[in-house]
């Protein structure tokens, strides 16, 4: 095969045992790889009684096909398990150099199952996988197992591993490779934790066969000339995703204070050219041009000064800022450090925090819940001490660490501000002043979540745009529902086959990159004949697939909801005086969808139509 090594080994570490085997290039062409395999291959592995936190739920790791190519931004992996925050579909997908590295050390994908007796750490080198002994890493951070597993296997090594907040398998930990990039969604650290796998290194120098080598060169010149050429980039390459704070600001979305304001003047204090005298360098991923990451470091004075980390990214400069009622930006930087040290989604830390809070403003908890900790919006010295007992699992933070949802079933009278969807807690954008994202939210297949439909067309594209591709100018206008249901089914479809070649969502959909052009690039590397359209038709195969993982355990249309406080109109800002009302929305997406009005199901004629037939037994 062109573009893949064709390898995978299976990891069973209940018998200490390592099969390596070979990949259908059928299977691969119709899933693509990263996301999509990963789901097909969860379907396949667990069912309704699987334990998120048992041996025999998979923890999958996997690349694309554009991996380790010289295609812009390839550098991207997917994990995939049951969540054990959710209960539900789980994966969280990041960036850097890790996924590269897989392949040139001989392998596609990853299938773990099992526990092991003692800690454990996986080593691939060039084609072999070994188990090694991981006893003197146990119960250290992130950073500190990194150095010391280079130290071992050299610094080309690229390590993915967990902190403690994963062997304490908090519901929200991550998996940090490069120190300080994040899978970050759904809890698949403490999957990782709970299999007693600190780490998985990786190190190689096989090369990656391209099927068309000069066509290949051809299309990775076009598409650097369409990203240096795309109106984003400039912003987008100097400030990163910290550019996004001063649009929210500007727009009135900004959740503050568990999403009790949409607006505020003091987040002034954290828009993109604060954090500028604090960045040392621009860091870019593997391949990748736009370079939209940041080296951070503290003024060296006061009780954050020492802080250091690559970011802060948006996300958690909001989740442990405003959404926390915090504007001081050393504090944000010093969180963002031990956030990724400890091994923690920064969005779901944020979350519970915020959720916390106001239980303590609303009087239904008090501090002693809190091992007397002061829960008053913007103490940052509370949310530094909340985030190390939370990974630390001292104290109160074994009961955060459940997150909101079940933090919420324990304390009557928060419900209607418990902000998660199927439980997992909301990224940063307020729904109600972005009519497609709260869509979006409702029916994704892994909880609230911006990047399964990542709709930036409402906000973005002109109105000639949205007429073309939509057939509505409203698709623009961010306070409308018209037409939202086709731009969030197009959107999750983009970002399904987006996630599955594992390609950065930064390019394809941010700086915009056509489809055809994307195509084009997956054929010079692995020879398949794929047009846009077909890809598409492959994001949606994912999609429906995802779904009816959810189906199977009881999910529909009664899920596919946001919380409460969305139905209350904003109070302030840009975004004064708006509403999120599903209703006028999800039987429209349903029927976009061609789904089960009255369920919110794929029907057995969908899911045949897109190869799934095999699923159609799970429908109730």
């Amino acid at each position: 095969m062109y573009g893949w090594t064709g390898k995978k080994a299976l990891v069973d570490l209940s018998n200490n045992k390592v099969i390596i085997g070979e990949i259908d290039e059928e299977l691969l062409k119709k899933y693509l790889g990263g996301r999509g395999l990963n789901a097909r291959l969860l379907y396949d592995m667990t069912d309704k009684d699987t334990d998120p936190l048992g041996p025999d739920n998979p923890l999958i790791f996997s690349t694309g096909p554009l991996t380790g190519s010289l295609v812009p931004t390839n550098g991207r992996y997917s994990v995939t398990a049951k969540s054990p925050l959710t209960g539900i579909f789980g994966d969280g997908n990041s960036a850097g150099f890790w996924a590269p590295e897989l392949k040139y050390a001989g392998f596609d994908l990853i299938v773990i199952t099992g526990i092991a007796e003692k800690p454990v750490y996986i080593w691939i080198n060039d084609g072999k996988v070994e188990i090694r002994d991981a006893s003197r890493h146990w119960g250290k951070d992130v950073w500190e197992t990194t150095l010391e597993l280079q130290k071992d296997h050299g610094k080309r090594a690229q390590i993915a591993a967990i902190g403690q907040a994963g062997e304490n398998l908090v519901g929200y930990a991550a998996i940090i490779n490069n120190m300080k990039r994040a899978v970050g969604r759904c809890g698949m650290g403490a999957v990782m934790g709970s299999k007693k796998l600190k780490a998985v290194a990786v190190l190689g120098n096989q090369p990656v066969k391209i099927a068309y080598p000069d066509e290949h060169l051809k299309i990775v010149d076009e598409m650097l000339a369409h990203i240096y050429k795309a109106p984003g980039y400039p912003a987008r390459s100097k400030f990163g995703t910290t550019v996004i704070t001063d649009i929210y600001i500007r727009n009135g979305t900004l959740p503050i204070m568990n999403v009790q304001k949409s607006y505020d003047e003091q987040a002034t204090s954290l828009t993109s050219d604060k954090f500028v005298p604090y960045t040392t360098g621009l860091k870019g991923c593997f391949a990748c041009p736009i370079h939209c990451s940041r080296f951070t470091k503290g003024d060296g004075e006061g009780t954050y000064g020492d802080a250091r980390s690559e970011g802060p990214e948006f996300e958690t400069i909001i989740a442990i800022g405003p959404r926390c009622g915090n504007y001081n930006l050393p504090s944000v930087l010093k969180l963002n450090q031990i956030l990724n040290q400890y091994g923690l989604d920064s969005i779901s830390a944020g979350g519970v925090i915020s959720f916390i809070m106001e239980c303590f403003q609303k009087g239904l908890i008090k501090s002693e819940h809190v091992d007397g900790l002061d829960l008053s919006w913007g103490n940052h010295e509370t949310i530094v001490e909340l985030v190390k007992k939370i990974a630390l699992a001292e104290g109160c933070g074994r009961w955060l660490a459940q997150g909101v949802r079940k933090i919420s079933q324990e304390i009557p009278g928060s419900e209607d501000f418990a902000m998660h969807v199927k439980g997992l807690e909301p990224a940063e954008q307020e729904p109600r002043g972005m009519k497609a994202w709260g869509l979006g939210w409702a029916v994704s297949n892994r909880g609230a979540d911006h990047l399964r439909a990542f709709p930036l067309a409402e906000t973005t594209w002109t109105k000639e745009d949205a007429i073309r591709a939509f057939g509505s100018e409203q698709v623009v206008n961010r306070f409308a529902y018209e037409g939202k249901e086709k731009l969030v089914k197009w959107s999750e479809e983009v970002s399904a086959f987006t996630d599955s070649i594992e390609m950065c969502k930064m390019a394809q959909m941010a700086l915009t990159m056509p489809l055809e052009m994307t195509a084009r690039a997956l054929w010079t590397v692995t020879g398949w004949e794929i047009d846009g359209q077909e890809l598409l038709k492959i994001g949606e195969r994912v999609v429906n697939l995802e779904r009816m993982y959810n189906v199977r355990l009881g999910l529909g249309k009664k899920d596919d909801r946001l919380p409460k406080r969305y139905e209350q109109p904003i109070t302030e800002g840009a975004s004064q005086g708006q509403t999120f009302d599903i209703t006028q929305l999800i039987d429209k997406y349903y029927s976009e969808r061609n789904w089960n009005i009255e369920t919110g199901h794929p029907t057995p004629k969908k899911l045949e139509e897109l190869g799934l037939g095999f699923a159609v037994r799970d429908l109730p």
